[in-house]
């Protein structure tokens, strides 16, 4: 299994008991496996769920399979027999890690990969401060800088594509059912819980196929490391026993398809304008002291040298997924400063600063280590401090 120079995803389940028990660890914590399980339900009419931008699962057409009696369809049977207790230590390791789940794997890489280039650009000699280009992502700062709209955006894209091929794979699995190879063929001891479900097709596959190129669009300067994952995570399948050679042809159709309209439609969310060049960024403060005056105070940088403005102060303007736009949920202004209602809340934050328990310090505690052990490492480059 390949994974990133330094690995530097902790599951959100994982995180908290690794920050209370393993503060003091001077080793950066990974969480790398799960037990494969049995699923409470198949899902059966998945197929006919609502998609998130798909108008149906049924939007691309995806070819009847061969007949588990036909000769093309015994041969890549007896491939997937070939491999039934012959895999090599690496195989293995990859059935092991990629499980009977896919979907959670690719969203720690995801998670993975926001971490790796969640850094802000440091400045150049003269002081001024370069921008990520999409257009040359090789050259400093690279691209991208996966701050939190960043993140959070492709978490979004990631999320909602799955959905989408699974939705997809589902409808065509229940109109061709075409059984999986050990339920074909009683030689075939599959690596996890046997069930019901239809193979063809490979759900996995489409995972594989949308998550990759999805994650390889976000992050341009990990496609060798990402196609690595997706071939694995393809193969392992067959090395599993779950699927033959044509179930994982027709999950690639089906991912490439939803990844195509994602994709279209990430090129046209706007996100490519909320970064914004100093003078509208300006206007901006001008416009806030026109509406709010002295009744809020600006956020200063205090980094040296400056940097000229805010992260993606204009990502308010990115397209939505499901509300008309920020302004119908936009809330009320700040309380002013020294009212009873800032006063308040001061006095709350105050406290729990006085209040600091064991477990609260061993949190902080733990991230400034962590953070401190990727930064010697070098692996996130020269401008780690």
């Amino acid at each position: 299994m390949k994974k990133l120079t330094t690995k530097i995803f902790l599951g959100t389940a994982a995180i908290t008991g690794l920050m209370l028990t393993q503060s003091c660890e001077k080793e950066i914590p990974s969480y790398n496996g799960f037990e494969s399980y049995t699923y409470a339900s198949l899902d059966e009419d998945g197929g006919t769920w609502d998609p998130i931008l798909l108008t149906s699962g049924a939007d691309t057409a995806i070819a009847a399979p061969e007949d588990v009696t036909s000769d093309a369809y015994l041969a890549e049977l007896d491939e997937v027999k070939g491999y039934v207790g012959s895999l090599n230590a690496d195989e293995q390791e990859a059935v092991d890690y990629w499980g009977n789940n896919t979907v959670i794997r690719w969203q720690e890489i995801a998670q993975e990969l926001v971490a790796k280039y969640n850094l802000a650009p440091s400045p150049n000699e003269d002081g001024s401060y370069g921008a990520p280009s999409s257009a040359n992502p090789s050259v400093y700062p690279y691209f991208p800088f996966a701050h939190p709209p960043y993140a959070v955006r492709a978490y979004a894209y990631l999320a909602a594509a799955q959905y989408d091929a699974l939705i997809t794979t589902w409808n065509y699995k229940y109109a061709y059912n075409r059984p999986a190879p050990y339920k074909v063929d009683g030689n075939i001891t599959p690596a996890y819980p046997d069930n019901d479900l239809p193979s063809y097709p490979s759900e996995d596959a489409a995972i594989a196929e949308v998550s990759s190129e999805m994650l390889k669009f976000l992050f341009p300067l990990e496609v060798d490391y990402i196609n690595g994952l997706a071939q694995e995570c393809r193969e392992s399948r067959k090395w599993a026993g779950m699927n033959v050679e044509s179930d994982l042809v027709a999950g690639d159709g089906i991912g490439g398809y939803v990844f195509r309209q994602y994709k279209a439609r990430a090129a046209n969310d706007s996100m490519k304008f909320a970064q914004v060049d100093a003078a509208t960024y300006a206007g901006y403060e001008s416009a806030a002291d026109l509406m709010f005056g002295d009744m809020w105070p600006h956020w200063e940088n205090l980094e040296v040298p400056q940097r000229p403005v805010g992260i993606t102060p204009a990502y308010g303007k990115v397209k939505t997924w499901w509300i008309g736009s920020p302004a119908d949920v936009r809330p009320g202004p700040p309380p002013a400063v020294g009212s009873a209602e800032y006063e308040a809340a001061k006095d709350e934050m105050l406290e729990y600063t006085k209040k600091c328990y064991k477990g609260t310090r061993a949190i902080g505690v733990f991230l400034g280590r962590w953070f401190r052990n990727i930064c010697t490492s070098g692996s996130l480059g020269p401008n780690c401090s």
